[in-house]
This record gives structure tokens, sequence and C-alpha cells, in this order.
């Protein structure tokens, strides 16, 4: 009975050992992907603040109710750098992750 109780207490150590390995490896994934995470999040927000701001310009130049030929002549100076934007915009790569869980 005596050595029965004390291979039972030596597998239990070793289970806690391992399951506590198991748990900061685990933890340390977690914080590891979770600052990837934020990261992107962060690139992603930056980008969309970028699109919403030139969606607003292209608006603000393209309003027929405020002086025509300036405004025409304004659309016409700044369409060289929206296209540019625009372009990139398009043909920036998004990094695109999908498992099935």
């Amino acid at each position: 009975m005596e050595e029965i109780r004390f291979v039972k207490n030596i597998i239990e150590r070793d289970i806690r050992s391992e399951y506590g390995g198991y748990l900061e490896r685990l933890k340390s994934s977690e914080g590891t992907k979770l600052t990837v995470l934020s990261h992107e999040m962060s690139v992603l927000q930056r980008d969309v603040d970028s699109i919403n701001e030139l969606g607003n310009k292209f608006f603000e130049l393209t309003n027929l109710e405020a002086d025509s030929d300036k405004q025409i002549c304004r659309f016409l100076s700044k369409s060289k750098h929206m296209y540019e934007a625009i372009e990139y915009y398009l043909n920036k790569p998004e990094k695109v992750r999908c498992r099935l869980l």
C-alpha cells in the first residue's frame, strides 16, 4: 500500500510539472499572437483611416455647389496624388489567414 501511494505521488508530481510546462508555453504563444494581432489591427486601422480620408477629399473636391472653376482646378491638381493613393491601396497585399477549426 505504501509503495502504491509513493508511486501515485510521483505520478501526480510529474503530471503537475508537465501541465505547468504546457500552460506556460500556451501563455507565451498567446502573448506572441496577441502582439502580432494588435500590430496587424493597428496597420489595418491606419489603412482604413487613410482610405476614408481619401474618399472625403474626393467628395470635397467634386462638390459642384462651390465655385466650379476653382473646384475643377483643385481637383485636377490633386488628381495625380489621389490616383497614386488609390493604386497603392488597391495593390497593397493583405495578409489573409483563415483556418477551419
